[in-house]
């Protein structure tokens, strides 16, 4: 039941493109898609749903520091001390005023080698099953354990609900700064955040109404007439599955683009107006066209949704998902398509104000819609790291901790439905990552899959002013051998 202060506080933000703090009287926003999970028993019943961050740290950690760093984290974000839940009145997001963030240790050093790495087996794996409550819990917690002396592996973990990738990010950084400062014996060194999540809820319900939403809505529906919101993805050797609203095991294959071709990439974007995540969006159209024999390409992509700088350090679940759709002819030459790409892809970033689950063609339901096709999701994160993460490295060197980060089994990692591909920087050079449903794709197929995409980006490297019709793979640069007729098609 929206109150007469929260429709004034929705007033307000309908006539702002600036989200501003907004009263605290009691009124609960919720961001569109918080409410659409907290409304989906899948959510909440679906493990898989936290994201981890393990980080093993060389010297003597103080874990008072550690555990004042966690409670000064959780007064600053509102996020950090809310608790999620429907009641008669909705969906609703409840704040506690102050909280204690208790640091949980586990102390292993008096263990025979064995018996310690199977405690601290065991212990990583009770961990990525532990699930939240939402209702109930502090949907974060830190544990310590001290396998050794001056080692220690400390394990964030986040309820997907609060926290996107960016939101690890920040609140990643801001522990380690604030470590530094209370284990050094001085004052929070970082400043009060701009906005909460509450007050991006209140701005986001406030304006997509009227004309913005019907703005936005149209762009949409322009764009994706005769392909909705949910573009199906096939490549050879999948197999077929009903469509049901699940999550199934998924498991992942990866490899590496050399620093060579890195540059070579970045060259190319550079001196045609470009962005190297549009090279890598081009290179990706024109595999899906190989593989499907449709010029009409249409692919999903993350976005970090902080666009706005009152959103860039703000902890909360705001990545979402746009669409890109693009004509590939085999008779442009790539500087052509790459234009076309530049093109829709500013264009998506426009208009990305409208989250997913609103766009022409999603059904709403995210128990059924998402999960209806197979589909192919681009997640690229070409920024090394952000300048807080610099900052906190820089800090614990002072202190003489070495702080590096440990990859969480695959079990730990966030699930996602049909195949998705990651893309990070290694190195000097590109990470590549395919993610996969282990009952739709064989690994052999999502292996093909990743080789013939590094081939397409090598083509691209070595002959970046080429029609598309003739950035034909080289088998030479395939590691695996295609079954007879399923071959990229080139033409």
């Amino acid at each position: 039941m929206i109150t007469t202060a929260a429709d004034s506080t929705l007033k307000r933000a309908s006539s702002s493109r600036r989200i501003e703090r907004i009263p605290r009287d009691g009124a609960s926003f919720l961001t569109f898609f918080n409410e659409l999970l907290l409304r989906n028993v899948w959510f909440k019943a679906n493990e898989g749903q936290t994201i981890p961050a393990h980080f093993r740290v060389t010297g003597e950690v103080n874990n008072s520091a550690l555990e004042q760093a966690m409670t000064e984290a959780a007064r600053r974000h509102e996020v950090l001390r809310s608790r999620f839940a429907v009641t008669g009145e909705g969906p609703r997001q409840t704040v506690e005023e102050t909280i204690s963030a208790p640091l949980v240790e586990v102390d292993l050093r008096g263990l025979p080698d064995e018996a310690r790495a199977v405690c601290l087996g065991a212990i990583l794996t009770e961990e990525h099953r532990r699930l939240f409550d939402l209702a109930a819990d502090l949907l974060w917690r830190v544990v310590s354990i001290r396998p050794a002396e001056n080692d220690q592996i400390v394990i964030l973990t986040v309820d997907h609900m609060i926290a996107d990738e960016r939101s690890m990010s920040v609140l990643i950084g801001d522990l380690w700064l604030l470590y530094f400062a209370f284990a050094m014996g001085e004052p929070s060194p970082l400043r009060e955040p701009a906005v909460q999540l509450l007050d991006f809820a209140a701005w986001q319900r406030g304006f997509l109404q009227g004309k913005s939403l019907e703005r936005l809505t149209s762009y949409w529906e322009r764009d994706l007439e005769g392909k909705g919101a949910l573009p199906e993805f096939h490549i050879p050797g999948e197999n077929p599955l009903p469509c049901d609203c699940s999550y199934r095991p998924f498991a992942a294959v990866n490899r590496e683009l050399a620093p060579r071709f890195r540059g070579l990439l970045d060259r190319i974007a550079q001196s045609n107006g470009a962005t190297l995540q549009m090279v890598i969006f081009s290179a990706i159209a024109i595999l899906l066209r190989g593989y499907s024999g449709d010029d009409d390409v249409c692919f999903r992509f993350v976005s970090s949704k902080r666009h706005r700088l009152e959103t860039m350090d703000l902890i909360g679940w705001l990545s979402d998902l746009l669409v890109l759709r693009v004509k590939v002819f085999g008779e442009d030459s790539f500087p052509q398509l790459l234009a076309r790409v530049r093109s829709k892809t500013l264009a998506a970033y426009d208009h990305q104000d409208l989250p997913y689950m609103l766009f022409p063609g999603y059904d709403g339901k995210l128990a059924r819609g998402i999960f209806r096709h197979p589909s192919l999701t681009v997640n690229l994160a070409l920024d090394a790291v952000s300048s807080s993460s610099e900052a906190a490295d820089a800090a614990m060197r002072k202190l003489g901790l070495a702080i590096a980060p440990v990859k969480p089994p695959p079990r730990a990692q966030i699930r996602e439905p049909g195949m998705s591909l990651a893309v990070g920087p290694r190195g000097g050079g590109l990470n590549l990552v395919i993610k996969y449903e282990v009952e739709r794709y064989s690994e052999p197929a999502a292996d093909r899959f990743l080789a013939d995409f590094v081939a397409v980006l090598r083509a691209i490297a070595e002959r970046p002013a080429g029609r598309i019709s003739d950035l034909r793979l080289n088998p030479a640069d395939l590691s695996v051998t295609w079954p007879t007729g399923a071959a990229l098609q080139s033409s």
